[in-house]
């Protein structure tokens, strides 16, 4: 059912094709998320995805999310945050990956509820690089 309403939706949305292709060509991680039917859908192109069933349900077993954060993942989905936000992930050998959160809510075309699209950035590399240089401003400072 979830993969029929998917498939429809791209194949006959082509707002939603533009927006997948364009977000993923400037190095974004896509998603979108189905509040009435609990389930996302994490675009890798156009026509590829995963689908993840019962999402808010499962949310506290999700190993993916720093245990910390779910609540702000939470929060995004069910629209009670209406803000970018960092977000800890955990990689496979449970590093932190810091990313900056986005959602909105979107209305296609072809279905009759409201979804909301999100897109993700890693932002670890940034943010590691601004310690260092708050860290050498702090020295340079101390030291005159």
């Amino acid at each position: 059912m979830k993969e029929e309403y998917r498939n429809k939706i791209l194949q006959n949305d082509k707002k939603m094709q533009s927006v997948i292709k364009n977000l993923l060509r400037s190095g974004l991680e896509i998603f979108e998320y189905s509040p009435s039917a609990d389930f996302m859908t994490i675009y890798f192109q156009v026509g590829k995805y995963k689908i993840l069933e019962h999402y808010l349900e499962n949310l506290k077993d999700n190993s993916s999310i720093h245990p910390e954060d779910k609540w702000i993942i939470e929060e995004l989905l069910t629209g009670r945050l209406k803000r970018r936000m960092e977000v800890r992930f955990l990689d496979k050998n449970k590093n932190i990956v810091l990313r900056t959160v986005d959602v909105e809510p979107y209305e296609s075309d072809c279905a009759e509820e409201v979804s909301i699209i999100g897109i993700a950035r890693d932002v670890t590399k940034e943010e590691k690089k601004k310690k260092i240089l708050e860290e050498q401003v702090k020295k340079d400072s101390m030291t005159g």
